[in-house]
């Protein structure tokens, strides 16, 4: 559900998103989250660490780096999947804002990131 959200937002950025569209996959992320009792810590071993940096193409030097890491997932480790999701949501609409109103702040990557993140994680 949360890829078909931000393919929604991705596909149409340009010609103009459906507001509604996405607050129904937002209502049903949330349930489906509180639902399914998912709201646990993401935990992320070294291991799995090394295997994300590798996965977006972090040189092998790099890939034991905890803040490279927390860059690219927008700190994602030890937080809690409802609060992941819920950051995720408040950095788009913070993006949206600027990128209708034409003003700079939040770029488009503290979207994607988090969201490549999650898709990685479940993957796993």
């Amino acid at each position: 559900m949360i890829k078909q959200w931000f393919d929604e937002i991705d596909q149409n950025l340009n010609i103009g998103l459906n507001m509604d569209k996405l607050g129904n996959y937002e209502k049903n992320i949330d349930e489906y989250i509180k639902d399914k009792k998912l709201d646990k810590r993401i935990r992320c071993s070294k291991t799995f660490i090394k295997k994300y940096l590798r996965e977006i193409g972090i040189k092998k030097e790099c890939q034991d780096d905890y803040q490279l890491f927390n860059k690219y997932t927008r700190n994602a480790k030890d937080d809690y999947l409802d609060g992941y999701w819920t950051r995720i949501k408040a950095n788009f609409y913070k993006f949206h804002a600027n990128y209708t109103n034409g003003t700079t702040g939040i770029n488009f990557a503290d979207v994607e990131m988090p969201i490549k993140f999650l898709k990685f994680y479940w993957r796993v």
